[in-house]
């Protein structure tokens, strides 16, 4: 009974080692796949790895290409803008020396101008004077050539009226014209037909004296001359009543 015993605890411990040898193999077996299984793991993570620096490479390199690119055209906004600078403050100096240019010009002009006005007037003034001593000149030649005529001297008056009268009228003084007119008729006894013909032709006569040509007309479109002949008109009539 006891030998049967034995048996069966060999058997069983037969067995057991088998099974243990079994999962001993197992086990190995196990072990040997987890240490592919890490050396897989690992030359995956080495992949990886390398494949992360590549990228993280390749992006450098990539940022690095757009940095430099982006220096390249920062340095090119930069020149274009002093460029601009440049050019901004060539214009403002060339503004500023025209304008500068401009009221000088202005200023020269002003004084040019003012220079101008004055040599002007001086000039109107020396005309004005020269006429005026240029007719008392005439005035006095006329006296003078009245003077040597044998003639009383109401007929020296009378001349010298319508002479004084046609100074006037050339010179565009028809009051006074008018006026000395008016004051021949005191000096002489002709009708009012006669006296004005010869008014007319010593008009005429002084005018071809100046070189010049006595318009008749003219003198007829002026109201002061048409006034003068009808007043003339009315003192004959008012003296042939008496």
């Amino acid at each position: 009974m006891q030998n049967l015993k034995l048996e069966d605890l060999k058997t069983e411990l037969d067995q057991t080692k088998e099974e243990l040898e079994r999962s001993q193999l197992q086990l190995n077996q196990l072990l040997i796949e987890l240490e592919q299984s890490q050396t897989q793991l690992y030359q995956m993570q080495r992949e990886m790895e390398e494949m992360k620096s590549q990228n993280v490479k390749a992006e450098a390199d990539e940022t690095k290409e757009e940095s430099s690119r982006s220096q390249v055209q920062l340095c090119q906004l930069l020149m274009e803008l002093e460029q601009s600078h440049t050019e901004l403050f060539q214009t403002h100096r060339e503004l500023e020396e025209s304008e500068s240019f401009r009221k000088q010009i202005k200023v020269e002009f002003e004084q040019t101008k003012s220079n101008l006005e004055q040599t002007y007037r001086e000039l109107v003034e020396t005309k004005s004077a020269f006429l005026q001593t240029q007719g008392e000149l005439d005035r006095y030649k006329f006296g003078e050539a009245i003077a040597s005529q044998i003639i009383s001297e109401r007929e020296r008056q009378y001349h010298q009226f319508v002479w004084d009268a046609w100074y006037a009228y050339r010179n565009g003084d028809i009051n006074q014209m008018v006026d000395c007119l008016q004051k021949s008729l005191k000096y002489t006894s002709f009708s009012r037909t006669k006296t004005v013909s010869h008014w007319l032709k010593s008009w005429s006569y002084f005018s071809l004296q100046k070189g010049e040509k006595f318009e008749v007309r003219n003198l007829n479109s002026l109201l002061e001359w048409k006034q003068l002949l009808r007043r003339m008109t009315v003192v004959k009539s008012r003296a042939t009543k008496k």
